[in-house]
């Protein structure tokens, strides 16, 4: 039993975690309609995460993820035209429920807001766009030999809500999502973590209505996947 408490303190601390990681991710944009199809390509842009949990007691806890990117989109020319920032953030509510063998569990269920934002540009293909709703969370964890850890989330993000500005893909949107993240840790103290992996995270989306692309596209939708390698610090306390 003790050396379980001590397995778990080491993974996520006694109350708690602070993660910050760099991202480098390519970014996969396409959109079909009746009259208009295109597609957006980006091959790597820099971005920033923070993670931060709190048990408030043994198996419940909060915790809050953000991340923002930054991208510029350059003419056939080469010129820098556009500036955006993804970014995305989720509350949560998380919890522990047994674990399976060696293998740790942690369960959350959150709200999720992903927006897509532009500095300037045409506004008909780069358009202010945000998706919010539910975001379910299962991540497995576990300590190899003495130093090493290792560690598998999924999430999925089920009705989803989209609003534009300018509204050009359709009236009503809505999207579903899932994002896929794996890494391996290598502990150089009890609660310092060095964190290297890869994550993949993939939004489809569905528009009703008429947009105000191409003269009014009907029966649109789209696709969107950012993916890339992360390496980052976590702190247990």
């Amino acid at each position: 039993g003790r050396l379980s408490s001590l397995e778990d303190s080491s993974i996520e601390g006694k109350r708690g975690w602070a993660r910050v990681s760099f991202v480098y991710l390519e970014n996969r944009y396409s959109f079909d309609s009746d009259t208009l199809r295109f597609r957006r390509n980006v091959d790597f842009f820099p971005g920033i995460q923070a993670d931060l949990g709190y048990w408030i007691w043994r198996h419940l806890g909060v915790a809050a993820f953000y991340q923002v990117g930054w991208i510029r989109f350059n003419d056939q020319a080469g010129n820098a035209y556009a500036n955006a920032s993804p970014s995305w953030i989720v509350p949560q509510i998380i919890a522990r429920p047994p674990s399976i063998g060696p293998i740790r569990v942690k369960a959350a269920l959150g709200y999720s807001i992903y927006s897509f934002s532009y500095i300037h540009g045409d506004r008909t293909f780069l358009v202010d766009s945000q998706v919010s709703g539910p975001f379910l969370q299962l991540e497995f964890s576990g300590k190899f030999y003495k130093k090493l850890i290792g560690r598998l989330t999924g999430s999925f993000e089920p009705f989803q809500t989209v609003s534009e500005d300018p509204v050009t893909s359709g009236t009503d949107g809505t999207a579903t999502g899932y994002r896929l993240e794996a890494s391996g840790g290598w502990m150089f103290t009890d609660n310092l973590e060095l964190e290297i992996g890869y994550q993949f995270q993939r939004y489809k989306y569905d528009f009703s209505g008429t947009g105000s692309r191409n003269g009014g596209v009907t029966n649109s939708g789209a696709s969107e996947q950012s993916s890339g390698p992360l390496i980052g610090l976590r702190l247990s306390f």
